[in-house]
């Protein structure tokens, strides 16, 4: 990145806005100290909305008109049109009733940098602050993407490399009374009837028609939508089977349990890789008085979910229902059990269903709970499975080497680096406010250590399909952070350095004269009373630099990395080129 790049990027927000006047307000006080200017795009003002952007936004505030005519894709592209036209680098979306919360930032500078950070990037991504599902939230200009959709947009051509989830940055929509709600999703079904109509073939409209019936409470109607979006063969295998789902959901609100089974089973034809359709099922079967068929589906349920089975169903996109994954199943094999005699296995899963609920809620990713992901073409969303691997080792105890190589070899280990020490510089610079250095203590409470590396992991795992990784010598000081943040399951990768030779190293560095021994004996500390108790992969230095290939195939195989020629090459030979003395 060059200085004149970054002196050159500009940022303009783009909202959207017709009679707002209520609600717009806490919406531009969000982003205006983020943005070097405001477009409002005007698509049929007639209160003070306008003027009150005036009063916020100041000299930073553009006007464009916008001829409303039920097309929010239109819409937004006319928006990117015209912040392309004010030769700003960055579009950044705000709609009138979402917020902008931005904490990992100090200045609007520092916020340029980290977008700019990468080139391959072509949309940052931001999460909701519930972690349910991320959103495409800032355009690099000029662009060959486009929105698509009248309504239920989805911003298309994209690969998933080119869009990452920005860290530091959330959002979250104010509620809608009742009445607002109502008013929306008559507004949609409107415009979903007439796509229909138009795009019979087209299996997303058809979805999105289902759910808006689904949620007016039109169920009939809602289950003939939902089996025309399953019936379209063409149509996203996951979408379809999600369709199913919320079918024989409208049909257990209509007391019809055994065509709401029929419906579970033809879901997990289009996508085996479903347990919430095998738990409905069984769920189905027990309100029908089958126990036994309700035990069987149940045992599928749990044979594909992430409590006790192949978490099959973790490298799906978007649609899911969690407790589907884990607990509901031991919740009808409970009474299903129960309702049989077997006394004994109905206590055991008693105590499963227990189990699995404390499993699910250990915040390990975000929930993906996401019921209406734009479907015209898979997006990346957080979510997705990745293996979650923490490098811990002193100053100067091969770390950097180790971390280095699981870059090469795929794994997200968060951007933009520090210096070549592979590990993520805002990352870093948190860790340096929470330990002080050189005394090494605690600056912030540990709940706030344990928010901030969960929200970074969510963030990293949500564009990441494999593993996600962090690296830096003070995460010495934070292995029961991560354990509580990122599950039990983390893998933890313990770089081991004789004591004296990792205080020699950190000496010739000259960062901190005569505290050096301090420094790594407080670290080496903490280290070994941490990992007593916790399983772990121990690497020394000496072997990581005279048998780097081991080293990698055994990364590549614990971890589930799949590796090209070219990426193990790049690993070995960032081994190769280092030095004993430069390592760290």
């Amino acid at each position: 990145m060059t200085l004149t790049r970054l002196e050159s990027s500009r940022i303009v927000a783009t909202m959207l806005a017709g009679n707002n006047e209520n609600i717009v307000a806490p919406a531009i006080r969000s982003v205006i100290d983020w943005v070097d200017s405001f477009l409002l795009v005007d698509t049929g003002i007639a209160d003070r909305t306008a003027g009150i952007a005036h009063d916020l936004a100041g000299d930073k505030l553009r006007v464009e008109r916008f001829e409303w005519c039920d097309d929010f894709a239109s819409a937004r592209n006319f928006a990117l049109e015209r912040a392309t036209a004010t030769r700003a680098t960055w579009a950044l979306t705000i709609d009138t009733d979402e917020r902008l919360v931005v904490e990992g930032y100090k200045s609007i500078d520092e916020f340029r940098r980290v977008l700019e950070g990468d080139l391959s990037v072509l949309t940052w991504m931001v999460p909701a602050r519930d972690g349910s599902y991320s959103k495409e939230r800032l355009v690099r200009l000029p662009t060959r993407l486009a929105w698509k959709g009248r309504t239920h947009e989805a911003l298309v051509g994209a690969t998933t490399t080119q869009r990452r989830v920005l860290p530091g940055v959330r959002f979250f929509e104010e509620r809608k009374t009742p009445g607002q709600f109502r008013a929306k999703l008559e507004r949609d079904l409107a415009i979903l009837r007439e796509e229909t109509q138009q795009q019979p073939h087209n299996a997303r409209w058809w979805f999105y028609l289902g759910q808006t019936l689904e949620q007016l409470e039109d169920y009939a109607e809602a289950i003939l939508a939902y089996r025309r979006c399953c019936d379209l063969r063409e149509g996203w295998a996951e979408q379809a089977a999600w369709a199913s789902y919320c079918a024989a959901n409208c049909f257990l609100k209509l007391e019809d349990y055994e065509t709401a089974l029929e419906v579970c089973a033809f879901g997990l034809s289009r996508q085996a890789a479903s347990p919430e359709l095998a738990w409905l099922a069984g769920f189905c079967c027990y309100q029908l008085g089958r126990y036994a068929d309700a035990i069987a589906w149940e045992e599928m349920a749990i044979a594909i979910g992430s409590f006790e089975g192949s978490a099959a169903a973790e490298r799906r996109i978007s649609f899911r229902y969690l407790p589907g994954w884990y607990e509901a199943p031991f919740d009808v094999l409970r009474f299903a059990h129960r309702q049989l005699g077997d006394i004994e296995r109905a206590k055991a899963c008693q105590a499963k269903y227990q189990q699995a609920i404390q499993v699910r809620q250990i915040p390990k990713t975000t929930d993906p709970i996401v019921t209406g992901a734009t479907a015209s073409e898979p997006l990346a969303v957080s979510g997705q499975a990745c293996t979650r691997v923490a490098v811990v080792g002193l100053y100067g105890s091969g770390s950097s080497a180790v971390a280095g190589i699981l870059h090469h070899l795929g794994v997200t280990m968060g951007r933009e680096f520090w210096g070549d020490h592979f590990e993520a510089r805002w990352l870093s610079q948190q860790l340096r406010t929470w330990w002080r250095e050189p005394e090494l203590t605690a600056a912030v409470p540990q709940s706030e250590r344990v928010r901030v590396l969960r929200e970074w992991a969510e963030q990293m795992q949500a564009t990441c399909t494999t593993a996600v990784g962090l690296k830096h010598p003070l995460l010495s000081l934070c292995g029961p952070d991560l354990v509580q943040a990122w599950g039990a399951d983390t893998k933890f990768i313990w770089c081991y350095r004789p004591l004296e030779d990792s205080i020699a190293s950190l000496a010739r560095r000259k960062w901190w004269p005569g505290r050096e021994r301090q420094i790594q004996n407080t670290l080496w500390n903490e280290v070994h009373r941490f990992f007593e108790v916790q399983s772990h992969v121990k690497i020394n230095f000496e072997d990581l630099l005279r048998y780097p290939e081991e080293f990698i195939q055994s990364a590549i195989s614990s971890l589930n990395l799949s590796p090209n020629d070219e990426q193990t090459a790049r690993a070995l030979a960032s081994i190769q080129s280092r030095e004993v003395s430069t390592h760290s």
